[in-house]
């Protein structure tokens, strides 16, 4: 059983290059520069080709990998059952040749196909695409994060990272190839992928998360955030996204960088309501900081003991306050709450140390 999506892109030359214009004029600054560290890393590091390559080589048959965030390029993505059950089904991407470019040869540069097995995801993710001025074409964001991706790994590792790529809004037709063919009255894209996930997610006890619908946007806590770069991380610069509490866990997504928490992989959690002194002490923003895990699954006995790493989320509105402390005490998360003085909150000049609130 197999449901296969092929997404192409038809726009002319000129509507491409003022879509890319649109986006650079749109970009954070600090997002433009991190993007940019991802393709010089991928293109110039001997190092960071070998490590993407061997993430790819882990999986199945897989050569290498080709869709790491922010999903540089067109390419194919596929939902693949296995010859081992239910529990043995796949992800396959297939990108452009020799993209890596470790070899000049045609025929030996496939290694943009990559593999990721079910059993190594631990959430699916449907989000509307708001990074850009899309069209229907790009009206959704799919997130892949795998198991290795979760907690602190994601801003600690290079390889491997939270997958993500567009989907597009439509009827399905002719383009999509499912194992049972799709009403083109009825279902759309997205209706069929979700479906052909969820059938291989269930034996995992797990599901598709879709923020686009009408469940999932009630049950979700969303607030534009600022990731604040970890200490000792690949994150090298703020990074403005979306950060999404959800019932399975805290995500926080950007064009340059994503982080997943499961609750598991969170140790404590903390606000601190920030008084900005240039506006007489008023509360100007709020600040989450998670201390979570790395790796976040529990070591074997011979393994060293899981490190942790402080992920800072700031300028937080500070109204959700109330919602948050449900949802921490909803998800069994130690949480504090505290408060701190800034002489410049927006930009991170502090006056003194946060002390907790009595």
């Amino acid at each position: 059983m197999s449901a296969r999506g092929s997404l192409s892109d038809c726009r002319t030359p000129e509507e491409k290059a003022a879509a890319k214009r649109k986006l650079e004029r749109k970009m954070d600054p600090a997002d433009a520069g991190n993007l940019d560290g991802i393709q010089k890393r991928r293109t110039t590091s001997a190092e960071s080709r070998a490590a993407g390559c061997a993430w790819g080589q882990q999986y199945y048959q897989g050569i290498s990998s080709s869709k790491f965030p922010p999903f540089t390029c067109d390419g194919r993505f596929e939902v693949m059952s296995g010859l081992g059950g239910p529990r043995s089904g796949s992800i396959r991407f297939c990108g452009p040749k020799d993209y890596w470019g470790l070899t000049k040869d045609p025929m030996l540069g496939l290694d943009a196909i990559f593999m990721l097995p079910f059993k190594h995801v631990e959430q699916v993710i449907v989000l509307p695409n708001s990074s850009i001025s899309v069209t229907k074409d790009e009206a959704y964001q799919i997130i892949i994060v795998p198991t290795g991706a979760v907690g602190a790994s994601a801003v600690k590792r290079e390889y491997p990272q939270i997958i993500s790529f567009s989907w597009p809004d439509k009827m399905a037709d002719k383009d999509l190839h499912g194992h049972e063919a799709a009403n083109p009255e009825q279902d759309t894209y997205l209706s069929v992928l979700v479906k052909a996930m969820n059938d291989h997610l269930k034996p995992f006890n797990n599901a598709v998360i879709d923020v686009t619908s009408d469940t999932g946007r009630k049950s979700v806590i969303q607030q534009i955030a600022v990731l604040s770069p970890p200490t000792d991380s690949r994150v090298k610069a703020k990074t403005r996204g979306q950060l999404y509490l959800m019932d399975q866990g805290i995500f926080f997504n950007s064009q340059s960088h994503r982080v997943y928490l499961s609750f598991d992989s969170v140790e404590k959690a903390m606000a601190i309501l920030a008084h900005d002194t240039k506006e007489q002490g008023k509360v100007a923003g709020m600040n989450l900081i998670f201390s979570a895990t790395e790796p976040f699954y529990n070591a074997e006995e011979d393994e060293e003991t899981n490190s942790q790493t402080l992920i800072k989320f700031v300028q937080v509105d500070h109204s959700l306050l109330d919602d948050i402390k449900s949802y921490m005490k909803q998800h069994r998360v130690e949480f504090m709450l505290c408060e701190q003085s800034f002489y410049d909150y927006e930009n991170d000049k502090p006056a003194i140390g946060f002390m907790p609130m009595r």
